[in-house]
């Protein structure tokens, strides 16, 4: 009896795994039709979120169509318009188009550029001076020279062209100023303290231009004198060519007596021997670079050797760019006198015409 016994209740574990299997497969045949019937459901909304988007750029590209039709109507319509005034006067643009005309703005730089042209065009550049001043003795010993514009009521001070600049050429521009300056300082005719030397800024368009470079050479040699009135404000390292078109036209400037201002020295010390041998009578740096405040490239002299080296070989040193008193007293203490920028004086127009004599040159120095 034990065996049958056996035999049911191995079949009735038999039977119970197959029910499990079935239930399982059962579940799991339902789980991937619900899994299938998302996937569907998902793919529905992707096929309708796809058409919407067609019909959308349909829509949209019947609409440009449209209105390019309408702007080339509009265009033929001028074109008929040309040889018909009658319907010249009834073309109306398309509203659309209209809505989106905006008149061109126009860089002030440009505004101010295109003024200076039309006055160098013109011939009838003027100047405005800044004054040099030596604190010790609290008097002005020389003008930094800047052109003065005129425009829409404010006054434009200009001492350098960008490079960038797109209406003047830089070298025409310098040339002006120093011929502007000497014919200032050919008609000084009053005390001493009217001689001051005027500086005037140049670049290398104009040290690379012999044709400049010989007029400017050429008037001082009929007018000697004018040696001792004009200083050449030059960048530093233009300074130090030796070959090539830039020391050519130091050389050509230099022979006539002409001597320069090295603007902005950021070399070892001891090369300042190479600039008073081209004819530098003068070192000019901004206070910030004399005070060591600003980062300077590997080598560089710092600011109380660069002051130490240039007296010692006869440069004046001029601190640029001097707004507070605090920087004033600082420069003081590292042996600087001579100072320029607007805790001193603004640049100032002159007087043009006959004014452009003692009492004008007084006024400037004044200002």
């Amino acid at each position: 009896m034990a065996a049958p016994r056996g035999m049911v209740l191995v079949s009735l574990l038999l039977a119970a795994l197959a029910l499990a299997v079935a239930g399982l497969a059962i579940w799991k045949a339902w789980q991937a039709r619900a899994e299938l019937a998302r996937l569907s459901r998902g793919l529905d909304t992707a096929l309708a979120a796809l058409d919407a988007r067609t019909k959308a750029a349909d829509a949209e590209r019947l609409l440009l169509e449209e209105r390019l039709r309408t702007e080339i109507d509009t265009v033929a319509l001028r074109g008929a318009a040309a040889g018909n005034p009658a319907l010249a006067a009834e073309v109306i643009p398309h509203p659309a188009i209209a809505g989106k005309r905006r008149p061109a703005k126009t860089d002030p730089a440009d505004t101010v550029e295109i003024a200076l042209a039309r006055v160098l065009d013109e011939d009838e550049l003027e100047l405005s001076l800044e004054p040099i001043v030596s604190v010790s003795r609290n008097a002005g010993v020389a003008f930094e020279v800047h052109a003065c514009l005129e425009l829409d009521g404010h006054t434009h001070h200009i001492h350098r062209l960008s490079s960038a600049s797109r209406h003047v050429q830089r070298h025409a521009f310098e040339k002006a100023l120093v011929l502007r300056a000497a014919a200032i300082a050919r008609r000084r005719l009053g005390a001493k303290g009217d001689r001051l030397p005027l500086h005037c800024p140049i670049s290398e368009e104009l040290l690379l231009n012999p044709k400049d470079c010989a007029e400017i050479a050429a008037l001082v040699t009929i007018n000697p004198a004018l040696a001792d009135q004009l200083v050449l404000s030059v960048p530093a390292p233009l300074l130090i060519a030796s070959t090539g078109a830039v020391a050519a036209g130091i050389d050509t400037l230099s022979a006539c007596g002409l001597g320069f201002a090295a603007e902005g020295w950021d070399r070892p010390a001891e090369g300042i021997r190479v600039l008073r041998d081209r004819g530098t009578v003068a070192l000019k740096a901004e206070a910030d670079r004399l005070l060591d405040r600003m980062k300077i490239r590997r080598g560089a002299a710092a600011g109380a050797e660069l002051v130490a080296i240039a007296r010692a070989e006869g440069l004046a040193i001029v601190a640029c760019g001097i707004r507070s008193d605090e920087d004033a007293v600082e420069l003081l203490d590292l042996g600087i006198d001579l100072m320029v920028g607007p805790r001193f004086a603004e640049p100032k127009r002159l007087r043009p015409g006959p004014a452009n004599t003692p009492g004008a040159m007084a006024d400037a120095q004044a200002g």
